[in-house]
């Protein structure tokens, strides 16, 4: 999935979730990580191969992470599942939750959900004096 249409699918959870919160009905955003299931089993490359305008790209490093990485994958899908229904329910280790909207599962969700948290931080410091610049004076 691009990373245009994650960010769309989480703006439109993140509204649906301010809308709802009145009526009671809450938005959980589950966002996993690598997990070993039959996903990475299923992919298929074109029979052509890839051009070689994708080599060096992301798209490369993907492919060969898919490619290399199937029945590996750290991430107990059974645990997951648990998790998941942990914090739904609030109970076990999703106790106190309930009013969080995201669940990063796996280490590896939670690393680069931190890089992305450091990244936007770094940001809107950095743009400060720019956002706070456009009042009327």
């Amino acid at each position: 999935m691009n990373s245009f249409l994650i960010a769309l699918i989480e703006g439109l959870s993140e509204a649906l979730a301010t809308e709802l919160q009145p009526f009671g009905i809450r938005v959980l955003i589950v966002e996993p990580g690598i997990f070993r299931t039959k996903f990475l089993s299923a992919f298929v490359t074109p029979q052509a191969g890839m051009t070689e305008d994708y080599l060096g790209t992301p798209v490369e490093t993907m492919v060969h992470a898919f490619r290399t990485s199937n029945g590996t994958q750290q991430g107990d899908p059974v645990k997951a599942a648990a998790r998941i229904l942990d914090v739904v329910r609030g109970t076990g280790m999703g106790v106190g939750k309930d009013k969080l909207l995201r669940l990063p599962l796996g280490p590896d969700c939670y690393d680069l959900f931190q890089e992305k948290c450091d990244a936007l931080q770094m940001n809107l410091v950095e743009m400060k004096e720019i956002a706070c610049s456009t009042n009327f004076e």
